[in-house]
Parts: structure tokens; C-alpha cells; sequence
């Protein structure tokens, strides 16, 4: 989704607030159990001895303020602020719930202020900037307005998801003011913290009330004017907002954005924590978004909305379709046999991986199948899955490896001597020899040898018609020349004739 890059900002300072432990209330006020802040859903008495005790501050400690508690029976009788803005009001007439406030002096403009808070619970209430912020957004609205004309109703109409829609709406209009909310707890009413007091100085919660008080100063903006601008129409104009006020399905959002928002927009927080300004983007078709018109509507904006400020409150299941494999047994082997190539696929066409769980009998690599021993062998194809198919169920075979059969020793069979058949001897003639060794002129052994012949080599001849016919063969000298021009008769006959070359 392509949004405006204002609003993209202001989502990812949202997203990164985070809960801090404040300090204790600070002394005066007697210590109470923290005191939760989320929707009543029924009135309910105050009990004997119970009491509702809190800080009243405005980034300095409220003190000598009048706090009044109005509720869905009875109203109490006020009670001063102590001077670290300490207050303890006994509620065991009164029934549940309330609007607190606060009536004091500004110590600056020496004019006559109010502020307010909401009771659900004894214990701790806050009476700030921040929790009168967060009564105005609750009644999209006045905060003056809900304890002057009291609504018991509406203020039991206040779920926790409502009150936690609002709270994230006030840090987002103080993210805007330039106020640094990372250290402001998400129970704006509950938390204790320290005001500036004296020579005691605020935590980091307080902090954050010097620093609207700054805004506004500089701003020359009243509390009521802020809170007109962020309370105008309905609450799905700020930061954060679905259809209905309150947070909706965070793991649905969380699986409507991966499938439509983040191969754009990446696994981030970005800008359509309203829901409106989702359904606003798809209307306008603002970077092809209009084609998930069919798809998103306002249920499915509202998720997407909760997911993107909230993050998904349990991680996606997703179910993935099955695969199978097909392996196909090598059935029983034998060593020293060759093996067959082994076989196993899976129906979601992804590779398949076969192990031997039993190394010292057999080993695989690849598909190639490797005996080691005589024993059991078991191979296992298996599958991992992918981010569209889910693991596969492994196969697996186990089979024999039979030892290599003994060798057959043949029986020997008595074999007749042979006949050997020595031919005649062939004798050479020395005066046949001299006439093939000079019978042609260009060749013949005299061109080249000479006549009668002298050289050693050639002489090596005598009487060696076989050393005759190597020299031939060899090529020595040129010989092969002669290369089948000779018989064995007449191979004799030049020998015979070499031995007695003078005749």
C-alpha cells in the first residue's frame, strides 16, 4: 500500500513506544495496589475502606487542589492535594465507575483550570494532561463534558480494547506535538509516577507533561484546543483508528497484510494504521491498490489497521498443502553385486533427500547406493517442504545385504601335450644370396652396402636371416624398402652369402 509519507512516519513513532516502570506515587498519598484503567462493564461498589489515591500534576506537582470524584452512585466529597500532588479519596460510599477531578490555580497564569481522569478501580489514578487527553478522546469530545453532564452508561461502555485504541491515539497527538512518548507507560492512569515538586524532580513520565506544557506554551494553545482538533469527527481521523473504535483481529490483519501489502511495502510498519486511509488508498488506486477492491473491505481494513499499530498477538499457523514421496525399494542386495541407482521423488516436484541410518552396512550418495557389510540396511527419503508445501512424511525401507557367495573352484581337466611340428630347416645358398644382394641397381643391398660388403653391419647379417629380416622390419638404414620382397629362402640365401661375401 502507498500512503502519505506523514502518516507513514507517524505510524512507525507509534509502533515504537514501548511500557517503562515508573516510579511510586511519591509520598502523602499512602501507598494502593495499581489500579487497572480498562472498561468496567459493570458498576461496582467501592467497598468499605476502599480508596482511590493518585498523583495530580501538570509537569509540576498540583498542590492544594480540590479532587472530586463523580460516579455511577453518589458523588464524593472533595479532598486537597498534598504539595507532591498526592491525593487519597475514600470510595467505599460511591459506586463504580467515576470521573475524577482536579480544580486548581495555574501557579503561572493565576487562572482557574480543571483536569480529568477516569475511575474503574481502587487504587491509582493519575489526574493529568495526558489522562484528561484521553477522557476527551474516549468521548470523542469534552473532558469537562463527561463529569459535568456524567453518563454512567457510556463510561461503562469503555472496554479495555477501547481504553488501549485511545491511549495509542493520545501518543500518537503527542508525537505530533514533538513530545517524546517513549518512556510514557500505555497505562496513562494506572502507572505511578514522580512530579516536580520542591527540590524533588519529576521521573520520565513527568517529563513528558514538562514537555507539553512547553508545546502549548510556545504554541499559545490551550489543553481544550488540542483536544478539539484531535477529537473532531470520529476517532478514525488519528493515528491509529478502525471502524469501530476499538482493536480488531491482529493475526487476520497480520495475514492480510503479507498477502497483499507486503511484497510492496516490505515486513514493516507502515502508514495505514487508520483503516480509513487503507480503504481511501484502494479507492483511489494509489499504486495499483485498486485491484484489491474485491478483497478489503472495511472488516478486513480495520485488521490490517490493528495489526500495523499492534503488531499480530500470536504468530500466523499457516496450513500448508501435504506432499508425499515415491521411493522405491532397492529390495535385498549382495555384496560385490553391482546396485541399482535408487529412486525417490516427491508430487510437489522438490528434491529429495535418502540417508542411511545405518552407515556401517551401507552409505548413500546421491541416488548411488554403497554396501559396506553383510547386515540390515535402512534408507530414508525425506522432504523439507518449502515457504508453499509442507514437509513431506519421510519413507523408509530396510532391507538385506547378503555376504558375497564363496568363490567356485573349477575342476581341472587333463589337456593332451601338444604335437610339435618343427619344420624343415632351410639352408642357404651363398651364390643365390650374392645375386639378390646385387641384382638391382637402385635397390638393392649393393647400392648402398657395397660389393663385395665390408661393413660390420651388414656383416652382422652372416648367417642371420632372422637379423636380416629385424633390420628390414626396423626400417634400418631405409630397409623397409625391401619390406616383403624377400622369402624366407631367399632371406637364408643373402645370410649365407654375408658369411662368405669373396666368393
Amino acid at each position: 500500500m502507498k500512503l502519505s509519507q506523514s502518516n507513514f512516519t507517524l505510524g512507525l513513532m507509534a509502533a515504537a513506544v514501548v511500557s517503562l516502570t515508573a516510579c511510586g506515587g511519591g509520598g502523602g498519598g499512602g501507598a494502593a495496589s495499581t489500579g487497572g484503567t480498562g472498561g468496567t462493564g459493570a458498576t461496582v461498589t467501592g467497598g468499605t475502606g476502599a480508596t482511590v489515591t493518585g498523583i495530580a500534576a501538570t509537569g509540576l506537582a498540583i498542590a492544594n487542589g480540590s479532587v472530586t470524584l463523580k460516579c455511577s452512585s453518589g458523588t464524593t466529597d472533595a479532598q486537597s492535594t498534598r504539595t507532591d500532588g498526592s491525593y487519597a479519596i475514600n470510595i467505599s460510599g460511591v459506586t463504580l465507575p467515576c470521573v475524577a477531578r482536579v480544580d486548581y490555580i495555574d501557579t503561572t497564569t493565576k487562572t482557574a483550570n480543571k483536569l480529568h481522569s477516569l475511575v474503574s478501580a481502587a487504587g491509582n489514578v493519575n489526574i493529568t494532561p495526558v489522562t484528561d487527553m484521553l477522557v476527551a478522546n474516549l468521548t470523542n469530545g469534552s473532558a469537562a463534558a463527561a463529569f459535568d453532564n456524567f453518563d454512567a452508561g457510556k463510561i461503562n461502555s469503555y472496554t479495555k480494547e477501547r481504553i488501549s485504541t485511545e491511549t495509542t491515539n493520545v501518543k500518537n497527538t503527542l508525537i505530533s506535538m514533538g513530545v517524546d512518548t517513549t518512556k510514557l507507560s500505555d497505562d496513562l492512569i494506572g502507572t505511578k509516577f514522580v512530579a516536580t515538586y520542591g527540590s524533588t524532580k519529576g521521573d520520565d513520565q513527568d517529563k513528558v507533561l514538562d514537555a507539553m506544557k512547553v508545546y502549548l506554551d510556545s504554541n499559545k494553545k490551550t489543553l481544550e484546543k488540542v483536544e478539539s482538533e484531535g477529537s473532531s469527527g470520529t476517532s478514525s481521523s488519528k493515528g491509529f483508528a478502525t471502524s469501530t473504535g476499538l482493536k480488531t483481529n491482529s493475526v487476520a490483519g497480520q495475514s492480510l497484510y503479507a498477502a497483499n501489502c507486503a511484497s510492496c511495502h516490505g515486513a514493516r510498519i507502515s502508514d495505514a494504521m487508520n483503516f480509513q486511509n487503507t480503504l481511501k488508498a484502494i479507492a483511489q488506486n494509489k499504486g495499483g491498490m485498486g485491484v484489491l477492491s474485491a478483497s478489503i473491505k472495511t472488516a478486513q481494513a480495520d485488521d490490517i489497521a490493528t495489526y500495523l499499530a499492534y503488531g499480530a498477538v500470536a504468530p500466523i499457523t499457516t496450513v500448508l498443502p501435504a506432499q508425499t514421496i515415491s521411493f522405491t525399494s532397492p529390495g535385498n542386495q549382495t555384496l560385490g553385486v553391482a546396485t541399482p541407482a535408487l529412486v525417490a521423488t516427491s508430487n510437489a516436484n522438490l528434491a529429495v533427500t535418502m540417508a542411511s541410518s545405518t552407515p556401517t552396512v551401507c552409505t548413500v550418495t546421491n541416488t548411488a547406493l554403497t554396501l559396506m557389510a553383510a547386515g540390515l540396511c535402512t534408507l530414508t527419503a525425506t522432504q523439507a517442504g518449502s515457504a508453499s508445501v509442507a514437509a513431506a512424511t519421510p519413507v523408509s525401507y530396510t532391507f538385506t545385504v547378503a555376504a558375497s557367495p564363496l568363490p567356485v573352484t573349477p575342476v581341472p581337466v587333463a589337456v593332451p601335450p601338444a604335437v610339435v611340428v618343427v619344420p624343415p630347416a632351410v639352408v642357404g645358398v651363398a651364390a643365390a644370396g650374392k645375386a639378390l644382394y646385387a641384382s638391382n641397381s637402385v635397390m638393392s643391398c649393393a647400392a648402398c652396402h657395397g660389393t663385395p660388403p665390408s661393413s660390420n653391419k651388414v656383416l652382422n647379417g652372416a648367417n642371420n636371416p632372422q637379423g636380416i629380416l629385424a633390420a628390414i622390419t626396423n626400417n634400418t638404414g631405409g630397409m623397409n624398402m625391401f619390406a616383403g620382397k624377400f622369402t624366407t629362402q631367399n632371406l637364408a640365401d643373402i645370410a649365407a652369402y654375408l658369411a662368405t661375401p669373396n666368393i
